[in-house]
C-alpha cells in the first residue's frame, strides 16, 4: 500500500508540473492575442528591424542585379575574346603566308637581278668586240636599233602602267592620251573601266588612230618625269641631228 501512495504521489507531482508548463504556454499563447499598445518599445523596435530587413532585401536584390548584369557582360567579353583569338592565328598564318611569299620573291629578284648583271655584262663585252672587229669605236647600228627595241619596250610598259592607273579619271586620262600622241606613242588596250560606253569608244579610236600614226613615225619617249633604260646614241639615217 505504501508503494502504491508514493508512485501516486510521484504521479500527481508529475503531472502538477505538465499543468505549469501548459499554462505557462497557454499564457504565452493569449498575451499574442493582446493588442498591441503603439506606444511600446517592442513595437518600435519591430518597426526598426523591419526597416532594416527591407534595407537589406533592396540591397541584396540590388547586388544580385548587378552580379548577374556582371556575369552577362563577363560571357560577351568571354564570346568576343574567342573570336578575337580565332582572328589573331588567322591573321598569324597569314602573316606567315606572306612572308614566306615575300621571302620567295625577294629570293626570285636576287635571282633575276644576279642573272640581269651577267647579261649586261656579257652584252657590254660582246659590244666592245663587235666593235672591236669592226674597227669602230662609237656604237654599231645594231647596237641602237637594240637599244631603241629596248626604249620602245620601256615605253610601251610605262604607258599600260599610267593607263590602267588613271583610267578611271577621264581627265587625267585626256592629259595622258594627248601626251602619248604628241610623242606618238600608241595607246595599250586595257580591260574597260567602269565609266561608261563612250569614254571607252572614245579611247578605242584614239588608240586606233595613234596606233596608225605611230608606225609611219619614229619611236621617241615620253617626257614624264621617267627616266628610260638605256640612252640611245642618234642613229645616221633615222632623223638625228648630223
Amino acid at each position: 500500500l505504501d508503494a502504491n501512495i508514493r508512485k501516486a504521489e510521484k504521479e500527481i507531482h508529475a503531472l502538477e508540473n505538465t499543468i505549469k508548463v501548459m499554462n505557462a504556454r497557454n499564457s504565452m499563447y493569449r498575451s499574442n492575442f493582446t493588442k498591441v499598445d503603439h506606444s511600446s518599445e517592442d513595437l518600435d523596435e519591430e518597426r526598426t528591424l523591419e526597416e532594416q530587413r527591407r534595407a537589406v532585401m533592396d540591397k541584396y536584390k540590388y547586388k544580385r542585379r548587378q552580379v548577374r548584369e556582371l556575369q552577362e557582360d563577363l560571357d560577351a567579353m568571354s564570346r568576343t575574346y574567342d573570336n578575337l583569338a580565332g582572328e589573331e592565328g588567322t591573321i598569324s598564318n597569314q602573316v606567315g603566308e606572306s612572308e614566306s611569299r615575300l621571302d620567295s620573291g625577294k629570293k626570285q629578284l636576287s635571282d633575276q637581278q644576279a642573272k640581269l648583271d651577267r647579261v649586261s655584262k656579257q652584252l657590254v663585252r660582246y659590244g666592245r668586240e663587235i666593235r672591236a672587229t669592226k674597227g669602230k669605236k662609237t656604237h654599231t647600228p645594231e647596237e641602237e636599233d637594240i637599244d631603241i627595241r629596248d626604249m620602245h619596250d620601256f615605253n610601251k610598259d610605262i604607258a599600260t602602267q599610267l593607263v590602267s592607273s588613271i583610267q578611271s579619271y577621264p581627265e587625267a586620262f585626256s592629259t595622258l592620251t594627248n601626251l602619248l600622241y604628241q610623242a606618238n606613242i600608241p595607246i595599250p588596250t586595257t580591260p574597260s573601266q567602269p565609266g561608261g560606253s563612250r569614254s571607252s569608244s572614245r579611247a578605242s579610236s584614239t588608240s586606233s588612230l595613234l596606233s596608225v600614226r605611230s608606225d609611219k613615225s619614229s619611236i621617241k619617249s615620253v617626257t614624264l618625269g621617267l627616266e628610260s633604260p638605256a640612252k640611245v646614241s642618234p642613229v645616221p639615217g633615222r632623223g638625228s641631228p648630223k
